[in-house]
């Protein structure tokens, strides 16, 4: 066997015996040297803390004094802001990617007080994706009178489409807190098949098709 090949002979009493032999040299090293630990220096840490401090019987001696302190109701109409939520009806990010520029949304606000408030929203390609089709613009109470009449205004829009083709739409009056647009023109893709064999018994080598069509008045 490779054990008696390697340990050698057999023993008294017909028993196998092997020995081994190990051995190891430990090496001592020793390294010398100057660690020099410079402390003079100093770093910067950003660091966020609360300030507060109690301001003792300062409410005590001067809360009846409108001067120092004055209490307001935040459910006061003056407090309150409209918040209106656009979002693009019927149009997906492959529409603004092969047809759609952008496309303008213009809210106007009209205050009893006289007031305009005009905001103003630019949807693009980029917009479309980063916002995933849900845009907010707001108006703020100025001095109406008439709660139902203040969360009304007017809204028009401007779609901008490749081929430099524009639409407008009029000013229209809305209340409604999510507000839908919906592109004014809808690409349809054309599908043209034609049967060699009808083709050929009707000694037709090839065939032209022209299409014309009208958007936004022009051809």
């Amino acid at each position: 066997t490779l054990l008696s090949s390697v340990a050698g002979g057999s023993g008294s009493g017909g028993g196998r015996t092997f020995s081994v032999h190990a051995g190891y040299k430990m090496n001592e090293l020793h390294r010398t040297g100057k660690l020099v630990m410079n402390l003079n220096h100093y770093s910067s840490e950003e660091m966020t803390t609360v300030m507060a401090a109690n301001i003792g019987d300062l409410y005590k001696r001067y809360g009846d004094d409108p001067a120092h302190f004055k209490s307001v109701s935040l459910d006061d109409p003056l407090y309150k802001q409209r918040e209106v939520y656009v979002t693009i009806d019927g149009a997906t990010a492959a529409d603004f990617k092969d047809y759609i520029n952008y496309v303008s949304v213009t809210l106007r606000k009209q205050h009893a007080g006289g007031a305009l408030s005009v905001n103003e929203i630019v949807l693009d390609a980029v917009k479309f994706n980063e916002k995933k089709n849900s845009y907010r613009t707001n108006y703020l109470w100025k001095d109406d009178t008439d709660m139902e009449e203040w969360l009304r205004y007017d809204y028009k829009t401007v779609w901008h489409y490749r081929g430099n083709l524009r639409s407008e739409s009029g000013w229209t009056n809305e209340a409604t807190s999510v507000l839908a647009v919906a592109p004014t023109a809808v690409q349809r893709r054309i599908s043209l098949e034609g049967d060699p064999e009808l083709l050929a018994e009707a000694d037709v080598r090839y065939a032209k098709l022209d299409f014309r069509y009208t958007i936004f008045g022009q051809p």
